[in-house]
């Protein structure tokens, strides 16, 4: 079965991963700890809640199949172990570029200013209206706007009526909503588009100019462009368990039959765990946008949404690693899929990410992430009991044996009288 080797490289890279992600959230808290810490976490939940409590779920259900890849690669594989150590350092290289491409830009965020920058921002005063119609506007200090962002998050449903179009086509006539006056969080007044828009960029440029002095850098912010990495590679090592589950079935079927059910248990509960990653990763877009504004050379806001796409398509893989073994097993759950997908569909998406928000999001309460947190340590508790159990697989031990193919081969009757194939 398992070698000790795979058993201990697995374990000793997942143990590497957990300990990142339990160190960003620790060191948040610490060094916001007297600058409203909760806020940031909840603003920021796609890093701060998710990685610390879901993350660390995904890791445990996800040790055994990424045990069984790294197992068969190194006994089994044609040339496996020169392709799993290429695989491992193409995941590594392709992590840190894109970490690093993600760090890049001139919109940086409060985790990456220190607690005394932040809350020495008096706000300020700028020119926001016309030519014919001059006037002055008031932006807010940051720590104040992003209050403002969670009281109205926790009073409400998402914060999508508050999005503004910033760069509206100049070719076609102006909608209406870019003069209609709405609620801005940096001026704390109700703004049109324009307006709101400007005051959006002003504090964007501010804080870029706090940023560029480096003592104004945070701790947190230097252990996550360090960490970052090591969370972009967790999501590639994620995605590449779920096409080798789709390509490889028939290998560990073969090599790793008697494992299924633990495998079966660790992609169920994982792929679960992980439906909230794309949930609280919009949920942050939304709140970014009524600060920052839509625009900005954020990578990370620009393929937020391709992000959750490529984790639609995962968890497809996923699905078709079941139903090629479970086809009438599968039958059911198709049914049960479709009503969901129905379901869904009748919210529509922007009715989603507004619960996100209220939920997981910036209006999250000490009771919503109490909940959440609950949900890891369930999940974390059924997937150690249904891995350790001897019952067979997740869908039951009739599911694991496929039925043999048969040739037409003349039955025998035993003295039991129970019949039987022979085979050919």
């Amino acid at each position: 079965m398992l070698s000790t080797g795979s058993r201990l490289f697995v374990g000793l890279v997942f143990s590497i991963l957990g300990i990142a992600f339990i160190a960003t959230s620790a060191v948040m808290i610490y060094e916001y700890r007297n600058a409203n810490w909760f806020t940031i976490a909840t603003f920021y939940s796609h890093i701060f809640v998710f990685y610390a409590t879901f993350g660390l779920v995904a890791l445990a259900a996800f040790y055994i199949p990424a045990c069984v890849f790294t197992d068969m690669y190194w006994k089994h594989v044609y040339k496996g172990r020169l392709r799993f150590i290429a695989g491992f350092v193409v995941l590594a290289g392709a992590s840190y570029a894109m970490a690093q491409a993600l760090s890049a830009g001139n919109e940086h965020t409060f985790w990456e200013l220190t607690p005394s920058a932040v809350q020495a921002d008096t706000g300020s005063q700028l020119q926001c209206g016309t030519e014919d119609n001059p006037r002055v506007c008031n932006r807010v200090p940051a720590l104040r706007a992003l209050s403002e962002v969670r009281e109205i998050s926790q009073s409400r449903v998402g914060l999508a009526p508050f999005g503004r179009k910033c760069n509206p086509d100049p070719l076609v006539e102006a909608p209406p909503e870019l003069s209609a006056k709405r609620w801005c969080f940096v001026t704390r007044t109700h703004e049109t588009a324009p307006t709101c828009c400007r005051v959006q960029q002003n504090f964007v440029s501010y804080m870029s100019s706090v940023y560029r002095n480096p003592e104004n850098r945070s701790l947190t912010g230097y252990v996550i462009e360090r960490v970052l990495p090591f969370n972009v590679f967790f999501l590639l090592v994620l995605l590449v368990v779920g096409v080798l589950l789709a390509l490889r079935r028939r290998g560990i079927d073969e090599h790793y039959g008697a494992m299924s059910h633990r495998i079966e248990s660790g992609v169920l509960t994982g792929a679960a765990v992980m439906l909230f990653w794309p949930v609280m990763n919009h949920a942050y877009l939304q709140s970014a946008a009524v600060l920052h504004g839509p625009q900005g050379d954020s990578l990370f806001r620009l393929l937020g949404p391709g992000f959750s796409l490529l984790f639609g398509g995962w968890a497809l893989l996923l699905l078709f690693y079941f139903h090629r073994r479970y086809e009438k097993s599968l039958e059911a759950v198709g049914k049960i899929a479709g009503l969901l997908a129905s379901a869904v569909a009748v919210l529509q998406y922007d009715n989603i990410v507004n619960y996100a928000v209220y939920i997981t999001g910036s209006g999250a309460n000490h009771l919503t992430l109490g909940i959440m947190m609950l949900l890891g340590v369930v999940a974390l508790v059924q997937l150690i009991v249904r891995m350790s159990s001897r019952d067979g697989s997740a869908f039951g031990e009739e599911a694991i044996v496929a039925p043999e193919k048969t040739t037409g081969a003349p039955a025998s009757v035993k003295n039991d009288g129970v019949t039987s194939l022979s085979r050919p």
